[in-house]
């Protein structure tokens, strides 16, 4: 299998497209946050730093904390920059770029999303910690790769929903089971069953440019569902994306999210960035 220059496109250094960094450059545990800017905000936590590239929205660094060599990358926002990010990492991690063909030994790696969220559940606190043990989407991009194996009978029940409200089939998907256990351990920190949306304002309810917000009662669905028991805890914008693409290129992933909205509460964190900064070490102290 050889893929021409139009196909798989690589920068004048030998680097993947979008991210422009090369495999010698990325640790076998990358860190995914969306903000660029907080890509210095967990590299602030690292001994040393070995690699720092920016190329648009996607900002990587990669160095040693307490002596474990870890890189981050910032993806942007949504579900599509997952899909760049993710095919990306696949390269870097299992291509050989200069004969342009897959290596004949495949190797997982552990892929982490650091991220922020809003509560759908009022019993949720703004500025706790939530690790996402199943993610759900209404997103097209699921529909262009390969089903990965879910909860048939929840998948049933969020797609009864979607049917009825004209909206598009709902797709589920699970986080890496070993990992996110590790992640659970972590203080205070609550499991997850997360709605990755396709956007921020209309698809997760708020529906500003209308007289009266959220016709399809969205939001106040995700809120009351109860699925063979589960509840949707959260919404946020990459989550389903991650964990469809990272299970079907086999690597272990896992999302942790601080809540830094309460949606039935009408209520946002006054300390987001203590929050954020206390999720980093968190999860840096929990993987090492």
């Amino acid at each position: 299998m050889h893929y021409s220059d139009s196909e798989l496109i690589l920068n004048e250094r030998g680097g993947v497209y979008h991210l422009g960094i090369r495999p010698e450059e990325l640790a076998q545990t990358v860190l995914l946050v969306g903000d660029p800017d907080r890509v210095k905000q967990i590299s602030n936590f690292f001994d040393t730093i070995e690699v720092y590239h920016q190329h648009r929205e996607f900002v990587t660094c990669t160095g040693a904390y307490h002596t474990k060599r870890i890189s981050v990358i910032s993806t942007g926002i949504g579900p599509d920059n997952i899909d760049i990010v993710l095919n990306e990492l696949e390269l870097l991690f299992n291509w050989d770029l200069v004969h342009r063909q897959p290596l004949a030994e495949r190797k997982s790696f552990r892929l982490i999303r650091l991220g922020t969220s809003g509560a759908l559940q009022p019993d949720l606190p703004v500025d706790s910690l939530l690790v996402s043990r199943w993610a759900c989407s209404m997103d097209v991009l699921h529909h262009f790769y390969p089903k990965v194996d879910g909860d048939a009978a929840v998948e049933r029940a969020l797609n009864a929903f979607a049917q009825s409200h004209h909206l598009p089939p709902f797709s589920l998907f699970p986080a890496d089971e070993t990992l996110t256990n590790s992640l659970l351990k972590m203080h205070g920190a609550q499991e997850g069953f997360t709605f990755t949306a396709s956007g921020f304002y209309a698809p997760q309810g708020r529906e500003l440019w209308k007289a009266h917000a959220d016709e399809t009662g969205l939001l106040d669905w995700l809120s009351s569902a109860r699925m063979n028991g589960q509840r949707i805890s959260n919404v946020e914008m990459e989550t389903a994306a991650l964990f469809h693409l990272g299970r079907l290129f086999g690597h272990s992933i896992a999302s942790v999210s601080a809540l830094l909205a309460n949606r039935p509460k009408g209520a946002f964190s006054d300390q987001a960035e203590a929050t954020v900064d206390r999720m980093i070490e968190t999860v840096l102290s929990a993987l090492f």
